[in-house]
């Protein structure tokens, strides 16, 4: 006997490679939840991985993508793009909620949340610091996360330094790690969140600064262009600092354009855990009952 209806693996290699050998032994449908592209360069020099990480793809019942832009990484290799369901990452809506005072506007105060280093664009938002600053002066940049690895602990090393040799060091803050409830607190007293990345699966922050009825910046690097809107904020080209800095400026100077309530409407409407949990039950119940 085998007391399960279903196998669930996160990311396909390695694991949903061992849960779809398990699910074609047992007879057991598999699910697999991918959160990472498929990256040509990288899969082309691991043919073992490629060829592990497709043949689970196409032996599970599905796979779940937390992007557009993920599933089409998937699709690329695989060509099976009815299999491939994007159902996105959920936020919490208990801890990242909107400030009591809803009208306030807020500090020139510019936030970002994420490991300080180079993928996520933190030299970029330097650069387009220093441009913002010439032109508002009372501007501040809180930089919130921080890192285990020695490459991102090098890498963070690297961008302060970088700070102090922009000049700009004196408008930005170094918060370090912090709990989800501080950060909900600092994205509620913020002017809007800033993602600068190079590459994003999805963007989980963008979300929950919606959800605290904060504006979002981001670049068009993957999973942003699944949850920025001209209406909750400004998607940009990545790597172009320019381009960053005018779509900060924008939202520092015309905060009233953006209503906290409807942003967090639009956050939970789309992401809530609620919604996001439904989506994922229903696609079990339809995988248990093929």
């Amino acid at each position: 006997s085998f007391p399960f209806n279903l196998i669930l693996a996160h990311f396909t290699f390695p694991d949903g490679v061992v849960a779809a050998w398990l699910g074609h032994h047992y007879k057991i449908p598999v699910i697999i939840t991918e959160h990472a592209p498929w990256k040509p360069n990288w899969m082309d020099k691991n043919t073992m991985v490629r060829w592990q990480a497709i043949w689970a793809a196409r032996k599970c019942a599905s796979l779940i993508a937390v992007s557009t832009s993920v599933k089409d990484t998937i699709v690329h290799f695989t060509g099976q793009t009815e299999k491939v369901r994007v159902i996105p990452i959920g936020t919490d809506g208990s801890i990242f909620t909107t400030p009591q005072n809803l009208n306030k506007e807020k500090k020139k105060q510019v936030l970002y949340v994420g490991f300080i280093n180079f993928n996520k664009g933190v030299d970029i938002l330097l650069k387009a610091i220093h441009r913002v600053i010439k032109r508002i002066p009372d501007t501040k940049l809180l930089m919130i996360g921080g890192g285990f690895y020695k490459n991102t602990l090098r890498q963070e090393k690297q961008l302060r330094s970088m700070a102090k040799d922009l000049g700009v060091d004196s408008h930005i803050e170094f918060a370090g790690i912090k709990s989800p409830i501080e950060v909900a607190k600092y994205m509620r007293e913020s002017a809007l969140l800033v993602l600068p990345s190079r590459a994003e699966s999805f963007g989980a922050v963008l979300v929950e600064a919606l959800a605290c009825g904060t504006p979002v910046v981001a670049t068009r690097c993957g999973g942003p262009e699944d949850i920025v809107t001209d209406e909750v904020g400004i998607l940009v080209q990545k790597e172009d600092d320019n381009a960053l800095a005018h779509a900060i400026e924008l939202v520092l100077t015309q905060q009233k354009m953006y209503d906290p309530a409807k942003l967090r409407a639009y956050a939970l409407d789309n992401f809530s855990w609620e919604r996001i949990a439904n989506k994922t039950i229903d696609l079990y119940k339809e995988t248990i009952g093929k």
